[in-house]
């Protein structure tokens, strides 16, 4: 006999947004509550945040390699009595609205855009709302939260440009101005900077009939390239014509230490091992020094292991600066639950990204679609990933410690992997497994999520310099 197909979807379409936005108001509901009890001084690089609260960003120095639009909510207060970590309270409060811009704009307007189905869509609203790292992100001080809000509304904005029969020009100056500011949070941010430029050009193609030397077109494009080009590259301009820096944003002595170890550094053990087990055994650096020599460079094998590190700090709190006192681990054992939930999902998500990003390409060529959601989306998670890896590969290269190995860093570019991973249409079958199997990930990241109290937080080492 032949089996009957399963029709029966686990969330129906008419459920799935309920479902989404509960499961909003939950993680945003976390990041109030560890925005109101985290520690500001135990975050992430304090002093150097603190030091750029205190001026609004504006101070300038070799170490103010990011822009200061992130930090100039705060203006308005400074004064002598106002201390750094009042305004840096100020800057995480703001954070939790960061995030809401960023999930409101992909999981309710870009994912059921440009997906080609709603099934796919709800996976991936689901997907990214489980990421605990998101939680984690808000909790910092750091304008990587901006950036995040920024480059999703940017990217949003453009899918409703594309969307009408004729671009009106206060929308492609409106998409100018956002991808500027975007520019302005922080040096990632240039491939979300071109890819929005250039989506805005084409836009401005097609409105002009796709004549290129017409007026309508080469006017407009001149005038959004003058916006882009002017606020996104006027930080760094300022910055080099005072301190004679661009991208320099290392303490000298810091890096000397570990510039030995990075000649004949192995390169393909560094990308191809996963010390999956041995992660179970200790979900993070600290607590034994298994995977890091603590400051120390060094070439043990578990402390120079990209996917290991990138997986546990991805998943977990590998830098354990969301654990509990700072740098000690209170959960150790919700790590190790969610550390074996997510792998399945996981890799789900790169085995898909591989397929997905193949399948684009050829969708490409063979329409001859060069520019769309699609390829653009590719465009975005390509590029930000190789320059994250040429950066980290290179100038932020630490042996043995590789501390620039963090979820923060590529926190923007999570929900493009997931869009490109997700892009197709999903059978029901193969729908009910992802939904479940995305929600257990969900429950079982929640205590990650959370910032856990305790009665004495304590600073027991220096923050880190590297330049993050």
């Amino acid at each position: 006999m032949r089996r009957r197909a399963v029709t029966y979807e686990l969330i129906p379409r008419r459920s799935a947004r309920a479902l989404l936005v509960l499961l909003l108001v939950l993680k945003l509901a976390i990041s109030v509550w560890n925005a109101a009890v985290y520690p500001t001084r135990e975050g992430y690089d304090h002093n150097h945040h603190a030091w750029r609260a205190k001026s609004a960003g504006l101070g300038v120095a070799k170490m103010t390699y990011n822009p200061p639009l992130y930090y100039l909510p705060v203006l308005p207060r400074l004064d002598k009595t106002t201390s750094a970590n009042a305004l840096m309270d100020q800057l995480r409060r703001m954070n939790v609205g960061y995030l809401a811009v960023f999930y409101v704009a992909w999981v309710f307007f870009i994912f059921p855009r440009m997906l080609p189905d709603p099934r796919a869509a709800t996976i991936a609203g689901i997907i990214l709302l489980a990421f605990p790292g998101y939680q984690k992100c808000a909790a910092m001080v750091h304008p990587d939260n901006l950036l995040m809000a920024l480059s999703a509304t940017s990217f949003a904005f453009w899918l409703w440009m594309e969307r009408q029969p004729k671009v009106p020009l206060w929308s492609s100056l409106l998409l100018g101005l956002l991808s500027g500011l975007t520019g302005m949070t922080r040096p990632f941010s240039v491939v979300p900077v071109l890819v929005t430029w250039a989506l805005n050009l084409r836009e401005a193609f097609r409105n002009a009939g796709r004549r290129f030397f017409s007026a309508s077109f080469l006017g407009r494009a001149a005038a959004v390239t003058l916006i882009v080009g002017v606020i996104s590259s006027s930080w760094y301009v300022y910055r080099y014509a005072r301190t004679g820096h661009v991208m320099n944003a290392y303490v000298d002595n810091y890096l000397k230490p570990f510039q030995p170890l990075k000649k004949d550094y192995d390169f393909r053990k560094y990308y191809t091992t996963f010390y999956y087990s041995k992660l179970l055994d200790t979900p993070n650096r600290h607590s034994t020094g298994t995977f890091t020599g603590k400051e120390k460079p060094s070439l043990h094998p578990m402390a120079n292991t990209f996917f290991t590190i990138f997986y546990s700090e991805t998943w977990g709190d590998h830098w354990l600066y969301f654990s509990g006192p700072r740098y000690q681990d209170e959960k150790i054992w919700p790590k190790r639950v969610l550390l074996v939930v997510a792998l399945p999902l996981t890799l789900f998500l790169v085995l898909g990204f591989v397929v997905g990003v193949g399948r684009s390409l050829v969708h490409a060529v063979r329409e001859r679609e060069w520019i769309s959601p699609r390829t653009a989306t590719v465009a975005m998670a390509v590029g930000g990933f190789a320059l994250y890896l040429y950066w980290q590969s290179g100038p932020a290269l630490l042996p043995g410690k590789n501390s620039t190995i963090k979820f923060l860093y590529v926190a923007f570019l999570i929900p493009y992997l997931v869009a490109i991973a997700l892009w197709f249409r999903p059978r029901v079958r193969l729908y009910n497994a992802l939904v479940a199997l995305s929600l257990l990930v969900y429950a079982a990241a929640l205590p990650v999520s959370t910032y856990w109290p305790t009665i004495k937080a304590t600073s027991s080492e220096a923050d880190e310099t590297e330049g993050g």
